[in-house]
Parts: C-alpha cells; sequence; structure tokens
C-alpha cells in the first residue's frame, strides 16, 4: 500500500512493544444456554488488544495440504443457514472468494477451509462495537474441523468440548498475528457440531482492504492466538507454519483480488486496533437447541414449533407492561405505554418479533411469545419444537 499512514502503522506493527501481562491474558468462554429476551439479532463482538511476541517451540509435526472431496462436509452455505443467516447464505453461495474447498491434516485434524466472504451488512445478524454502534463492514469465515480417523467430534455441550478448543482468525502479510488476529480485529465465532464435524463460522472486521498486502486463515489449537504454532518473519512480513510444532497450526493462503485493497479504511482498523485496550472475548457455541431458537421468526414458528395450550394467557395491555417492565410512572405513563407497545408491535396486531426464548438441550428448548390482538389485549403462548 502507498498510503504514508499505513506505511508508518506497517512499521509499528512489525517492532511491536511486549507486555507479559498481556500475553497472558485469557479470552472468557461462554456457552449458549439461554434464558433472555432477545430480538432476532443477538451480538458477540469485543474488541481486544494482544501486543506481540515471538517465541517458536522445536517439536514435530508432519503436515499435508489437499483439495478435498467436499460431499462429506456442509458448504458455507450450509454453515450460515444453520445460524439462521439466509443473507450470508446467499453471500458464500454467489461471492465466495474460494474456487474449492482446501484440506489441511495437522496432527490428529483435518482443517478444511469452506468460505470466505466480505462486505458491508452481509449478515443478518449484525454486530455492534463496545459503544453499541452498528459495524456491518465484516469478513466471514467458514471452517469445517473433523478428526483424521473419522471418530466425530465432541458435541458442545460436552466436557470434552471445552477441553479441545480452536483459534480460527485472519491474518494479514507485514503485521505481527500476535497482535493483530480475530481478537484485536472485533471477532466473534459461532461453533456448532452436525455429522460428527465441527463447524465455525467466523467474523471479523473486513480485511478485504488488505489484499494487496496477503491475506491468510489459520486454525490452531487453544482458544487465543497461539505463538509456537506460526512463525513471523519480520524481514519479510511473511507468516508462516512452524513446521516443527506438534499440533494444530493450519495456515491456507487466500487469493484476492488486490483492486478490493484500501489503504485509509486499513489504516483505520490498523489505528483502531493500536488505540484499543484489553478487553474479554466471548464464544459463541451452537447447539442444535441454539439453532433451532435462532431459526424461529413470528412468520416460520408455527412451521417449526407447536404451541403448549396451557401456556395460553390472555391480559390487557396495561397487565402486560406491568409484568414485563413493573409500574409505570405517573408523569410519562402514557408516552412510556405508546413506547413500549411500538418496540413489541412496530406493525400493529400479530405476533411480536421479541419473544423469551430458552435453550440448552433440545428437550427443554422453548419460546414464549407476545401477541398483539385486535381488541388491545395481549396473548401469551409458549412453543416447543415439533
Amino acid at each position: 500500500m502507498k498510503d504514508e499512514r499505513l506505511e508508518q502503522l506497517l512499521k509499528q506493527a512489525l517492532t511491536p512493544e511486549i507486555d507479559e501481562k498481556d500475553l497472558r491474558i485469557k479470552r472468557k468462554s461462554e456457552h449458549s444456554s439461554m434464558n433472555h429476551k432477545i430480538t432476532k439479532n443477538r451480538t458477540f463482538k469485543h474488541r481486544r488488544h494482544i501486543p506481540a511476541a515471538v517465541a517458536v517451540a522445536a517439536l514435530l509435526i508432519a503436515s499435508s495440504v489437499t483439495v478435498f472431496a467436499a460431499w462429506q462436509y456442509l458448504s458455507a452455505r450450509d454453515v450460515a443457514s444453520a445460524n439462521a443467516d439466509e443473507q450470508l447464505a446467499s453471500q458464500f453461495e454467489q461471492n465466495n472468494w474460494l474456487s474449492e474447498y482446501e484440506t489441511q491434516h495437522c496432527w490428529d485434524y483435518d482443517i478444511t477451509l469452506l468460505g470466505v466472504v466480505s462486505g458491508n451488512e452481509i449478515s443478518e445478524h449484525l454486530s455492534k462495537d463496545d459503544q453499541g454502534n452498528v459495524e456491518g463492514d465484516r469478513t466471514y469465515i467458514a471452517v469445517a474441523i473433523a478428526y483424521a480417523d473419522g471418530k466425530p467430534m465432541p458435541d458442545v455441550q460436552s466436557d470434552d468440548f471445552d477441553r479441545t478448543q480452536f483459534f480460527v482468525s485472519p491474518y494479514i502479510r507485514g503485521f505481527n498475528p500476535e497482535k493483530y488476529n480475530a481478537y484485536t480485529l472485533s471477532g466473534g465465532v459461532t461453533c456448532f457440531v452436525s455429522g460428527g464435524i465441527q463447524y465455525r463460522l467466523v467474523e471479523t472486521d473486513n480485511v478485504e482492504y488488505f489484499a494487496d498486502c496477503g491475506i491468510y486463515v489459520g486454525v490452531s489449537d487453544g482458544d487465543m492466538y497461539n505463538n509456537q504454532a506460526y512463525i513471523y518473519d519480520t524481514d519479510t512480513g511473511d507468516i508462516l507454519r512452524n513446521e516443527t510444532y506438534q499440533g494444530v497450526n493450519a495456515l491456507f493462503h487466500l487469493s484476492v483480488d488486490t483492486a478490493k485493497a484500501d489503504s485509509v479504511k486499513a489504516a483505520g482498523i490498523i489505528a483502531g486496533i493500536n488505540d484499543s485496550e484489553p478487553n474479554s472475548e466471548s464464544l459463541w457455541t451452537l447447539s442444535e437447541a441454539d439453532r433451532w431458537i435462532n431459526s424461529l421468526t413470528a412468520k416460520n414458528i408455527n412451521g417449526k414449533a407447536e404451541p403448549v395450550e396451557t401456556s395460553r394467557k390472555t391480559v390487557t395491555t396495561d397487565e402486560f407492561i406491568r409484568s414485563e417492565y413493573g409500574d409505570l410512572s405517573a408523569e410519562n405513563g402514557v408516552a412510556e405505554k405508546d413506547a413500549v407497545l411500538k418496540e413489541y408491535f412496530p406493525n400493529g396486531a400479530g405476533m411480536s418479533e421479541i419473544m423469551e426464548k430458552h435453550a440448552t438441550t433440545m428437550d427443554d428448548a422453548w419460546v414464549e411469545t407476545y401477541t398483539l390482538n385486535g381488541d388491545g389485549t395481549i396473548t401469551y403462548l409458549k412453543y416447543v419444537p415439533r
């Protein structure tokens, strides 16, 4: 990139300061058993700064790269659909950076890159920054992880899942991956297991703006960047697999149209990372129950769920508001009531898109819906999986 500001940021990236206490920071892991009111979207985005360090282990691994027959895997489109994101699914189908899947064998695992797409507001589930502002300009990466011997990967609700974590991240040539990775690129990830194969859908800031630098996708063991798995060449800016590392360190080189590069936006991303403070990161893991509740809308719920008639209850609007929000203020009660009704029922009578959803397993999954009736009353009704 020719931009002087970006050249300055590149120099900073090549000679980062190392703060040992920051190198010990661990990401907070949050499983997705949910019991709270949510709208159709949910946010899993935080920003975190991890300063760079170079430490390479001398261990042994045999690794190979193959173009893999992908019939046994879900497609990137399928992975997005499983996350109740048909808009993103369509993007993977039409604009996938990959012409074919690539599988790398690392230790006991086959790691397959299924798809990469970038764009502004190409997902139905947009992330927010720490101030609550929507940031739609994102890169999405779909990856499959399988045991090489064919045994099933542990389900996300099992104890074994917690003991075997993976970190999926884009990396940029010329920028130290210890510092510039999915954490600091405002990353989020959802994960689920289907057919014994683990699927991860990662989102980060839009790395397409670095197209003229060179872009990689890495998959390594652990729940944060593993500085033993890769080698960063500070002279050339190249990022390499540590061929002597005994573990998972897949590294995919992406073919990107350099015309997509934008030095101004790239410099802004780097500046945001350099100016940010350490923060926690969240991992969302999707079980079958999670995917079921995330797929429900007011339009499709009757096809995907069945009502529990014993839960049906009809109340006045005042009773509904007191139940959900408590007593309204004496001074502004009318305005507050109107605001609540507009939030829940912006289109008037009918079922609200706001639902109370609970899911740990399919056996205990349920959603509670709210429907505004023609006479102004509101009906509560729970649904369970069909």
